[in-house]
């Protein structure tokens, strides 16, 4: 699987985000694929690394190639330059230690709870969590699908065109971010319930809890990969050291005084004084912004937040699967309708898309 990604992000430093997107979607289709038919075929808990060794075989002959035949029809010839070696090496081991950090303590949730408040609650953790924890990928991917195209505007283009691309971005990430909050706040609870029933719910302060991580992940994730993509590799990556090396004694003091809300409190409050204030922070030096984008952007956020609570206000609860689906609908139909109402900019953004799409 490191392999297959090493080979993935060569594809994404070729600008060719499609296939690269393309690859880890198919990965992730075979791999859910394969848990089924490997788990009905009485293999247990081996389905689970056969799974996930067969996506990465996929990826890897997928990325694999693509790379030839990108080499043979663009004549690019591959060679070894170490000139700036020393540089590529220094840069790699502040990034490859802060993502090592953050898969270590993002694990460490599960061990933690086993520990110190019982082994039966970690089901129930993670079944609540199952939904935010997915739906980071709604957000965080399309926005990982922008990094070469970013990078390449940073180098090339001029400061202004690279700002409004980068401020609209932001937008986008509230407003789809927002949606996705308040259908978690709303529905995660009957969800949860109607898949696997209610003593496997870990409860609302704990559901509500989650939603906020997710909300907060989304933020820091999408405006650090921004960041990333602008060159502030170093202090990006010593947010991220600072995160891991905090998260470890937050999640010990969480977990012993207040439990499975305890948990998802150490995280919110650990981001908050990390990468969530600087990852925007980074970005808004390199723009060199001013008071007029930072109050659009933080007047946005107040707006997005006033669409929530309406759609949260005006969700009914669901007790079946079909009232489910109905409640989802009727929640997104009123938090776009609301935010549409009082936010301009989100109007000038469905006038723009809809004449796209008719004229195409």
């Amino acid at each position: 699987m490191i392999l297959a990604f090493a080979f993935i992000g060569v594809i994404q430093g070729m600008h060719n985000s499609f296939v690269a997107g393309l690859l880890v979607t198919l990965g992730g289709i075979i791999k859910i694929g394969m848990v089924v038919i490997l788990f009905t075929c009485d293999y247990g808990l081996l389905a689970l690394p056969m799974a996930e060794f067969s996506a990465a075989l996929l990826m890897l002959a997928g990325a694999a190639i693509f790379l030839a035949v990108a080499y043979r029809t663009k004549l690019v010839a591959a060679q070894l330059h170490f000139a700036r070696l020393s540089e590529f090496l220094g840069l790699f081991a502040y990034s490859f230690g802060a993502r090592l950090g953050k898969i270590i303590t993002g694990n460490l949730d599960g061990v933690l709870i086993a520990r110190l408040i019982g082994a039966d609650q970690v089901a129930i953790y993670s079944l609540t969590a199952t939904v935010p924890r997915q739906a980071e990928n709604l957000i965080n991917q399309p926005i990982a699908a922008f990094r070469p195209t970013l990078a390449y505007l940073s180098a090339n283009a001029s400061t202004d065109r690279l700002a409004q691309h980068i401020e609209r971005m932001l937008r986008w990430i509230l407003w789809l971010s927002g949606w996705v909050l308040a259908g978690l706040i709303s529905l995660n609870g009957d969800f949860v319930r109607l898949w696997v029933g209610s003593t496997n719910f870990a409860g609302p302060e704990v559901a509500m809890a989650l939603a906020l991580l997710f909300w907060m992940r989304v933020w820091t994730n999408s405006t650090g990969t921004i960041g990333f993509s602008l060159g502030d590799i170093r202090r990006n990556s010593l947010a991220e050291w600072a995160y891991s090396l905090l998260l470890i004694p937050a999640l010990i003091a969480g977990a012993m005084w207040w439990g499975l809300l305890g948990i998802a409190v150490a995280h919110i409050v650990v981001q908050l004084f990390t990468m969530a204030w600087y990852f925007p922070w980074s970005i808004w030096r390199r723009m060199q912004w001013r008071g007029k984008v930072t109050f659009g952007i933080l007047t946005e956020g107040l707006l997005t937040i006033a669409a929530i609570g309406l759609a949260f206000l005006s969700c009914p609860t669901a007790d079946s699967w079909p009232q489910f689906v109905l409640s989802s609908l009727s929640l997104t139909a009123i938090y776009f309708f609301v935010l549409c109402v009082i936010s301009s900019s989100l109007r000038r953004e469905m006038v723009h898309l809809w004449k796209s799409f008719v004229n195409k």
